[in-house]
């Protein structure tokens, strides 16, 4: 009886309860992940304001978060500071003749982001596209980590090979 076929299966038992169990530690790391995100956005308001929402990804907002705005012509150098309101929200006025990528740090309690906006030359505020990840983007990542441990853990479960000295003796 041919005993290769039964280690075959048992080998990929094996790896498939390896996977699964991968899986279930990503589903579970992921969610505490996503637990602490924000999420901000920029809007331009009326007389060259930019408009800034800032909420954590629960919903509740970053109250009293920290708003350092860089300009475009000297990005080492703090060109605003302020605090948003209790809602998140904080609006800051933006010098049109400064053409060029701006950046804005918002920060509260270790959690925040960095975000730009442009201002062309003709003085025209442009925020830009959607700052958060596409959630595509975060399915395709945790696929490809989930199918890279499977593939270690598939390497390390196999049944050792032996050497040509081995199988001589």
């Amino acid at each position: 009886m041919d005993i290769q076929p039964m280690k075959n299966r048992e080998n990929h038992a094996k790896y498939f309860i390896i996977l699964a169990i991968c899986l279930m530690f990503l589903g579970v790391s992921t969610s505490s992940i996503l637990a602490h995100g924000t999420d901000i956005r920029l809007t331009v308001a009326e007389n060259d304001q930019v408009q800034i929402n800032a909420i954590f990804d629960t919903g509740e907002p970053m109250s009293e978060a920290q708003i350092i705005v860089y300009a475009a012509n000297d990005p080492q150098t703090a060109w605003h500071n302020g605090v948003a309101d209790m809602n998140g929200t904080y609006f800051f006025p933006v010098d049109t003749s400064i053409a060029g990528d701006w950046a804005i740090t918002v920060r509260t309690a270790g959690h925040g982001e960095l975000l730009h906006f442009t201002v062309s030359e003709r003085g025209v505020i442009s925020t830009g596209a959607e700052t958060a990840r596409p959630a595509w983007q975060t399915t395709v990542g945790a696929l490809f980590v989930v199918i890279m441990l499977g593939g270690v853990a598939y390497f390390y479960s196999r049944p050792k090979q032996m050497t040509m000295a081995e199988a001589r003796a």
